[in-house]
């Protein structure tokens, strides 16, 4: 190269490389409610919920296994990533912390976002694109904090 690559330039690949990491964590994160959404309505539109109560399960034990079960399929793909963060040493020194608590945010947000759609295919397509678009919005907040000088600190 003719010219020494300056601090700005560097600066501007570090935050486009980070808005695109957000960008696609995000879209494989948005799957998770997705799958979660269409098992519980999957059991309501065949009303194996019912059978199940009919048959003398707890209620409060059906809601407390399907948590347990979920919280357990949403913490794989986010120990992958964790771990995948560290292995690649990006830089993100305490996102591990946001990542160990998205289950326990969205599982619950999942359940009760559920009891508002009726048919399956139509709550899971909503859910995708709910947190896909808010998960955008985010990476793209985060791109133009990081821009300006005087909030970088807040988008790092």
């Amino acid at each position: 190269a003719p010219f020494p690559v300056t601090q700005r330039l560097k600066d501007r690949a570090a935050t486009a490389s980070g808005a695109l990491i957000v960008f696609i964590i995000a879209i494989g994160f948005s799957l998770i409610p997705a799958s979660v959404v269409a098992n519980v309505l999957h059991e309501k539109e065949h009303n194996l919920k019912h059978i199940q109560i009919i048959s003398g399960m707890n209620l409060p034990a059906y809601w407390m296994s399907n948590m347990l079960f979920d919280l357990v399929k949403a913490y794989i793909p986010v120990l992958i990533t964790i771990a995948l963060i560290e292995i690649f040493d990006l830089g993100y020194k305490d996102v591990w912390i946001v990542f160990r608590l998205f289950p326990l945010g969205i599982i619950p947000f999942t359940y009760c976002f559920s009891f508002l759609f009726a048919s399956e295919n139509v709550a899971q397509t909503i859910i995708i694109f709910l947190n896909f678009v808010l998960a955008g919005i985010g990476a793209i907040s985060v791109y133009f904090l990081r821009l300006l000088e005087d909030t970088r600190s807040v988008g790092d």
